[in-house]
C-alpha cells in the first residue's frame, strides 16, 4: 500500500517536469529564425577555409515551429535537440540561440537568414549557414 501511496506522490512532479525548451513561434521577431539552412562555408583565421563545392559532403539545418533543430548530413540526420533560450542582442540585428540536447550544447547566432555556431560540420571553425 505504501508503494501504490508513494507512486501518486512522485508521479505527478515526474509528469510535470519539462525541457527548458522556448517556443520560437511565440518570441515576435524570432519566428524569422524557424525554417531550412544549407551549410556553405566554415572559417578559421585568415586563409583557413573550407568551402561546401570542396567537399562531397552536404550538411543541412531545419530550426521548426517547435524550437527543435536538426542536422543533416548528405540527407541523414546527425543530431537532433531544440533551442532551450533564445534573446535578441539590443541595437544589433543579432539573435543568440541555445541549442541542446542530452548529450551536447552548442550557442548558435542568427543574423540576417544566416547562422553562425563553432561546432557543425566542423569543429573550431566558424561555421555559416544560408537560409534556403
Amino acid at each position: 500500500m505504501k508503494r501504490f501511496a508513494l507512486f501518486f506522490l512522485i508521479f505527478p512532479v515526474l509528469i510535470s517536469c519539462q525541457k527548458d525548451k522556448v517556443d520560437l513561434s511565440n518570441q515576435g521577431n524570432a519566428a524569422q529564425i524557424i525554417g531550412d539552412y544549407e551549410w556553405y562555408e566554415s572559417t578559421k583565421g585568415v586563409n583557413n577555409s573550407i568551402y561546401q563545392d570542396q567537399t562531397n559532403d552536404r550538411y543541412g539545418m531545419r530550426i521548426d515551429e517547435k524550437s527543435r533543430v536538426f542536422i543533416f548530413k548528405n540527407g541523414e540526420r546527425i543530431f537532433k535537440g531544440y533551442c532551450s533560450s533564445v534573446s535578441y542582442i539590443n541595437n544589433t540585428n543579432l539573435w543568440s540561440l541555445y541549442v541542446k540536447n542530452k548529450n551536447e550544447s552548442q550557442q548558435l547566432f542568427y543574423e540576417n537568414g544566416v547562422i553562425s555556431c563553432d561546432k557543425w560540420p566542423n569543429w573550431g571553425y566558424t561555421n555559416k549557414w544560408l537560409k534556403k
